[in-house]
């Protein structure tokens, strides 16, 4: 067993292998039905994507507000006026985490 990271992908003639980065020892080509993934590495957050995420955090909230207040108007119940605005607050936030799953880091510790 080796704790490494995921360098690349190479194809031989007996078949597809993982390229594992292990500390020590340099590339392995291990088979991927051999691999268990156990963390994935992550960066920490940068003051940029620090300041998104408060921006997102306030556009999600403004949504939530819009969204109550225009269901509110014609005389909603109080649950329809709740879920209208956690659903927005939802929408954003949504988004939000998948911009960065998309944009994160794409490493893993196997």
């Amino acid at each position: 067993m080796a704790l490494g990271t995921v360098a690349g992908v190479a194809t031989q003639s007996d078949g597809t292998f993982v390229a594992l980065q292990v500390p020590g020892a340099g590339l392995r080509l291990i088979a991927p039905y051999d691999l268990e993934l156990v963390a994935r590495c992550a960066r920490p957050m940068t003051a940029g994507r620090a300041v998104t995420a408060l921006i997102a955090f306030g556009v999600a909230i403004a949504a939530g507000g819009i969204s109550s207040q225009s269901v509110l108007e014609p005389g909603a119940h109080w649950s329809l006026v709740l879920f209208a605005s956690l659903g927005a607050y939802t929408a954003v936030k949504s988004a939000f985490l998948l911009w960065l799953r998309l944009t994160g880091p794409r490493r893993f510790r196997i």
